[in-house]
Formats: C-alpha cells, sequence, structure tokens
C-alpha cells in the first residue's frame, strides 16, 4: 500500500476487536529515502513516529548518507533499530556518455573524473560566439533514435530511458516510431499479450501510437496511464519482450523492472523551485535500476549531452556520494485534528517534537555544547 494510506490507518479509530494494525507484524519502508521528498516526506516520518512499537519496522534504501542518524531516531522513537550496512553490488555499473559522436566510457580508470577519450562537445573553430547567456553554441541533445540506436548496436537493451515529464515519455514514442527492436517471435508473444489485453479490458481506449510502439517493443510508462496498461508494460518488460521504456524517475521506486542500462537523458529538472541539477541521491537512485541480478555480468549507466549539461557534470554526479536525509515533518491543520481526535493536547505536543528534523537539531546543539565545554576546558588549563 502507498505510505499515505497506511498513515490514515495508524490515524484511525478502531475497536480492538476491528483494529487492523493490531496483530501486524512487520512494516517495510521500502525506498525510505523518500522522506526527503518535499510533497510527501512528512507522510514518512509521521508514519515512524505512529507506528505502534510492538510493530517491527524495516527501513530499505540505497542513497541514505546519514544513514547512522536515521537509525538513532528510530532508535529513540520506535524501539532497538539495528543498522545494517552493505557496500557490494550484486552486478557492477560501467558509466558512458552519449553525445551527437556517439557512446564513450565516462569515467577514468581511477574512476574519480572524466575518461580521456570521452569526446565532449566543443564548439567548432571560428564559432565561439557567446549566446545572451554566456554560454558558448550550446549543443543540443542527440536525438532520441540516435541513442536507442547505439543501445542496440552495443547489445545494451533491455533500457530504461528516463524522461522527467509524462508528454516527454509519449513524445518520444513518436520520435522513433520508425524503429523495431524486436524479432519475429518476440512480436508474436506481444500481440498475444495485447489481445488478451484487449479482451480483459474493453472499456480501455485504444491508443493506437502506443499499442504499435508496444508490437516494436517500446513503450511508455508513467502515472497518467491506466493501471492495467502499466501492469502489462511491466510484465512485458520483465519476461525481455520491452527492449526500451521511457519512464518518469517514479519508475525507480517500488516496481520490479531491473534493465541491463539505464539511460538519464538530463542531468537537470524543472521543480516548484525552478530549474535545478539532479542531487546525488537522485541520480544514484535511477542508475541502481541497471544490471539485472543472474542476467548481467554488468550493467551500464548512460548520461546524455544536453545543451546546458555535458560530461563534466554526468562525471561529478557518477562519483558523488548520496545525499543527507533532511526532514520534512511539517506539522499541517489535518494532522494536529488528527492528533488531537487520538491524543490529549500534551500527548500531541510530544507525538510533533518527536520529528527527525527535532532529533537532528537536539543532536547537534548536543554537539556544539560538548565542543564549547571542551575549549572552555582548554582555555582554562
Amino acid at each position: 500500500m502507498t505510505t499515505e494510506i497506511f498513515r490514515n490507518m495508524l490515524y484511525g479509530e478502531f475497536d480492538d476487536l476491528d483494529d487492523p494494525l493490531i496483530n501486524l507484524e512487520s512494516v517495510i519502508l521500502d525506498e525510505c529515502h523518500y522522506m526527503n521528498d518535499p510533497q510527501r516526506g512528512t507522510v514518512w516520518e509521521e508514519t515512524i513516529i505512529h507506528c505502534p512499537t510492538r510493530t517491527q519496522i524495516i527501513a530499505l534504501s540505497a542513497t541514505i548518507a546519514n544513514s547512522s542518524q536515521l537509525n538513532n531516531w528510530i532508535n529513540k522513537i520506535h524501539g532497538p533499530t539495528v543498522l545494517i550496512n552493505s557496500y557490494i553490488r550484486p552486478v557492477p555499473l560501467d558509466f558512458l556518455f552519449c553525445s551527437a559522436k556517439g557512446l564513450h566510457p565516462l569515467l577514468n580508470e581511477k574512476r574519480n573524473g572524466i575518461h580521456p577519450n570521452c569526446k565532449v562537445w566543443r564548439a567548432p573553430k571560428g564559432q565561439k560566439k557567446r549566446s545572451k547567456y554566456g554560454r558558448v553554441n550550446q549543443p543540443k541533445s542527440p536525438p532520441i533514435s540516435f541513442v536507442v540506436e547505439k543501445l542496440a548496436e552495443r547489445d545494451l537493451l533491455p533500457a530504461i530511458y528516463f524522461i522527467f515529464s509524462r508528454k516527454g515519455c509519449d513524445k518520444a514514442i513518436e520520435y522513433i516510431k520508425d524503429l523495431s527492436l524486436v524479432n519475429y517471435s518476440e512480436a508474436n508473444k506481444i500481440s498475444q499479450k495485447l489481445s488478451l489485453y484487449e479482451k480483459n479490458n474493453r472499456e480501455a481506449i485504444k491508443n493506437k501510437i502506443h499499442f504499435d510502439a508496444l508490437k516494436r517493443g517500446i513503450a511508455s510508462h508513467h502515472a497518467g496511464l491506466l493501471p492495467a496498461w502499466k501492469e502489462l508494460i511491466e510484465e512485458l518488460f520483465q519476461e525481455g519482450l520491452i527492449k526500451v521504456v521511457f519512464a518518469t524517475e517514479t519508475l525507480a521506486a517500488g516496481i520490479n523492472m531491473p534493465a541491463r542500462t539505464t539511460v538519464i537523458s538530463s542531468l537537470s529538472k524543472r521543480t516548484e523551485d525552478g530549474h535545478r541539477l539532479l542531487f546525488s541521491s537522485e541520480f544514484l537512485q535511477m542508475s541502481g535500476r541497471a544490471g539485472r541480478r543472474g542476467k548481467d555480468k554488468q550493467g551500464y549507466v548512460v548520461t546524455v549531452q544536453s545543451r546546458f549539461e555535458g560530461a563534466k557534470e554526468a562525471s561529478e554526479l557518477a562519483v558523488s556520494k548520496p545525499n543527507d536525509l533532511i526532514s520534512q515533518f511539517t506539522p499541517s491543520y489535518g494532522m494536529v485534528l488528527n492528533l488531537l481526535q487520538n491524543y490529549n493536547l500534551e500527548k500531541s505536543k510530544e507525538l510533533i517534537k518527536r520529528s527527525f528534523g527535532s532529533f537532528i537539531y537536539m543532536e547537534d546543539s548536543s554537539q556544539d555544547n560538548n565542543k564549547i565545554s571542551i575549549l572552555e576546558k582548554e582555555l582554562k588549563i
């Protein structure tokens, strides 16, 4: 279930006989770094704060830098907690860069900078005229069809191609409408699945572009599609019948769709606060979808040249560490009403003070006080 549904269940009023959580043994918080999400993060914190202490919490994530702080917080507000770290990746990753010149290795042998053979874009001689934005002849991204063809040539399919908008994912299908990535046998299997889908989903409107693309081993996957259609895409992808799926970054969470390669179309995205570079944790999360355990000896992450970012930005993100987890806990009117409905005023105040943000603040204050005490002692000496 979604975290929002579980949070609402925690706030619900139930008799002991009707309480759906009374015999709940464990809660698995997959991708718990979503606590960092400005919109949804507070829901994850509320879930941990209000989860019954008799219920075991299992929090999973591959992209949290301050995992020990998260462990200490859960230990304090929920109960004894063990931090289990793993630094072994079942399928190692290799990073590539795609420009108009083709695919090139991104990182050097030491994996701490750009590979000397990475063909970065440079303005032609005599054309280094700066634009009004101060950039020199901004390069354009290589066409999607070019990137997909290069992946097919190098046997790097199946691939998840991340594009940060639903419209962009659907448009990408049209850009490669003349490209087929499946053989005769695979096309027949897809057609059979499509016939069954139509039979079981007669109310679904048939989208010719999406149907035709699927028959060629190409699909779009995002939250704006019908659930039954998304399930079909996920099933076909897991069976190896879809070779390229254009997806928004939400595909990187909670869905079992591993690929040999992930393509990150842009190293920046639009947010409510404007245009910004990807956070290292966002980049690492999408990269982590590459490499199929038991099938691939090597996974591949392809970053694509854009008008504003190139190999330099890509290499910096590829070697960066995950971001620290930051509390997004923001008490709302709805939260306060839910608390007051179930607890008295003092208990409600106490629960609000148990947020991860409050814990970090108190921890930092304690460390500062210790440093001040040590400094005072040294000055007296």
